[in-house]
């Protein structure tokens, strides 16, 4: 029987793949790791006689640090690395014959680079087998891969994905437990598809309109509220330097808008007490 080239070989490797099931969680997911996937093909590895090398070009190595206010206000930093990756696929019995792919790898992760770097070293080599090896995934994605023969998520869909509205609240700054609070589940991933869609149109709406002032409903919205709370529109104009509602921006008419949440409303007993509390301050 003549051998095999590199070729035949990788892809007697990824015959040999039966399916996957989610072993490792974050942020409040599933997914399939890394060393899951090495395991799985490991063995057909080791019979194919071949060997994939990874190597960093270190003269590509750039890092930096990346300061940002999230949508609640909260300043928070993140280190973001970035290399040339290679991958070398080498045919042992045929030393000479290999196939190499060039890999831009990216880890970003919050006040601690060693875990930046180790971020764009795994989730890279997790991407760069199930791509070069054509494994299947749940939605082109592994992080939301179903366990083959196992329980069917009963949230599932083309859209919106549980991993996306994670990703999207953490880009927002939005905690897990907020946005399960308001629609009423233990977990993101137990939220209803519709209700998912829904959130995570509200949370891009964000980001959208950071920079935009707000439409005549918000206005007319916190003027109601401002009225209920007692508190006078100059008073709460003045903690953020502007002269009426309409200039604010989304952002801050959220923050505004939480703080006059948070007051307790206004009961009148005689008028001296409605103006001391109508001039208290915000």
């Amino acid at each position: 029987m003549d051998k095999l080239n590199i070729f035949q070989k990788i892809v007697e490797v990824r015959k040999s793949i039966t399916g996957f099931s989610k072993d490792t969680k974050s942020f409040g997911f599933d997914y399939v790791s890394g060393s899951q996937i090495l395991s799985k093909i490991k063995a057909k590895m080791d019979e194919m006689q071949l060997l994939l090398i990874p190597s960093v070009d270190y003269s590509t190595v750039h890092w930096e640090k990346h300061n940002y206010v999230t949508a609640k206000g909260k300043e928070s930093m993140d280190f973001i690395v970035t290399f040339k990756l290679t991958y070398t696929w080498i045919n042992a019995e045929i030393p000479t014959e290999t196939l190499v792919t060039e890999w831009l790898a990216l880890g970003q992760q919050t006040d601690d680079i060693s875990k930046a770097v180790g971020t764009a070293l795994t989730y890279n080599e997790r991407y760069y087998l199930l791509k070069i090896l054509g494994l299947p995934t749940d939605e082109d994605d592994a992080d939301s891969k179903e366990p083959t023969g196992g329980k069917k998520s009963e949230f599932t869909s083309n859209n919106i994905t549980t991993k996306m509205l994670i990703d999207m609240a953490k880009e927002k700054g939005i905690a897990e437990t907020e946005i399960c609070k308001q629609y009423g589940a233990s977990e993101i991933k137990y939220i209803k598809q519709d209700d998912k869609k829904k959130a995570y149109e509200e949370l891009k709406k964000m980001g959208e309109e950071e920079n935009k002032t707000i439409d005549h409903n918000k206005v007319e919205a916190i003027e109601v509220l401002a009225k209920k709370k007692g508190i006078i529109m100059v008073s709460i104009c003045a903690a953020y330097n502007i002269t009426k509602f309409e200039q604010m921006t989304f952002p801050v008419w959220r923050e505004a808008t939480e703080k006059l949440e948070s007051r307790p409303d206004k009961k009148i007993v005689n008028k001296d007490e409605k103006a001391e509390n109508i001039l208290g301050g915000f």
